[in-house]
């Protein structure tokens, strides 16, 4: 038997689990979108990051060597800043190289150790000695242009790459958003058709009940509750119709013996 205590822990329970589902369905949505995100755009960045470091430290190596050609005279520290851009410059290549993350980005990191390399061994005293000091600075721009044009290819890889990501990770969230708030509306539908139709399987039969009560008051005894439940309201609705039904009987059994006594008194009077 359904009894009324079981009723209401019923409707809270109802309630206390669209609470929990809603919960944890944004919990879902917004876990969904961060593993979904999560490490890819990171490493774009950081590639990015180890591009925009090389670029600079190339400048660097380029505009110190192309002094070295034009000025016989060096001192330490020009060496110890060429010495660093050096390093810098290959401890970003040595991480991006790590960091391979996009198609065919490989390809283009080892076309660039490949152009580095070439751009590294033209400043050595024995590269096309027979050149002019024209031609040489000529042929090293050209070799440091095919380094940049390198780094740059990795750049735009990623740039691109993260601003694809990008775009599917806002038409996930769309996406993700629009289950949400279906999942908000129906948790509101159920939740008021908890709060408004429940209480009614409560409130009305009481509500008749106390209008057959006032009925009874009014002498009315053929009043009756229609049994829709098992439980205490139901129980108390057939207990009523009982009571009802012994009132009627009583009614009608004490009206018919009222009758009798008046013609009873009739014929006595008459004699």
């Amino acid at each position: 038997m359904m009894t009324i205590k079981n009723k209401i822990l019923f409707g809270l329970g109802g309630l206390f689990l669209l609470i929990l589902v809603l919960g944890l369905a944004g919990i879902g949505f917004i876990n969904h979108l961060a593993q979904k995100s999560k490490g890819t755009i990171v490493d774009n960045y950081h590639s990015i990051d180890f591009t925009v470091t090389m670029m600079d430290n190339l400048d660097i190596i380029y505009q110190m060597e192309q002094k070295k050609l034009l000025d016989t005279v060096v001192d330490s520290t020009h060496s110890r800043f060429l010495w660093e851009a050096k390093s810098n410059f290959e401890k970003a290549l040595s991480k991006e190289t790590q960091n391979i993350t996009e198609e065919n980005e490989d390809k283009i990191v080892v076309l660039l150790q490949e152009k580095y390399r070439n751009f590294l061994s033209g400043y050595s005293e024995d590269f096309d000695s027979g050149l002019t000091l024209r031609e040489k600075i000529v042929r090293m721009e050209l070799l440091y242009t095919e380094v940049k044009n390198a780094i740059m290819q990795i750049y735009d890889l990623n740039m691109k790459a993260i601003l694809d990501k990008n775009e599917n990770l806002v038409s996930t969230a769309n996406t993700l958003t629009i289950y949400l708030v279906i999942t908000v509306l129906v948790s509101i539908i159920m939740a008021l058709i908890l709060i408004f139709a429940f209480p009614q399987q409560i409130i009305k039969p009481l509500k008749d009940l106390t209008e057959k009560i006032e009925m009874i008051n009014e002498g009315k005894y053929h009043q009756r509750l229609v049994l829709v439940s098992n439980d205490e309201i139901g129980i108390l609705a057939k207990t009523f119709n009982n009571m009802a039904e012994k009132l009627e009987s009583y009614e009608a059994q004490h009206y018919d013996e009222i009758i009798l006594r008046k013609k009873e008194w009739s014929r006595w009077s008459s004699h």
